[in-house]
């Protein structure tokens, strides 16, 4: 709905209640691979946000 921060950290939340959750690590994953792009891409072009 929205709230990115929220969704991390609940995702957080699930795998220290389940470390092995595979969905989770899934999610996380994919967030880091967003940020790295959009960090990437920012990088490469400074007027890019």
């Amino acid at each position: 709905m929205g709230n990115l921060r929220g969704a991390y950290e609940d995702y957080r939340t699930a795998l220290e209640i389940q470390p092995d959750w595979g969905p989770a690590n899934a999610e996380l994953a994919r967030f880091a691979r967003t940020r790295r792009d959009h960090l990437a891409g920012v990088l490469s072009d400074p007027d890019a946000q």
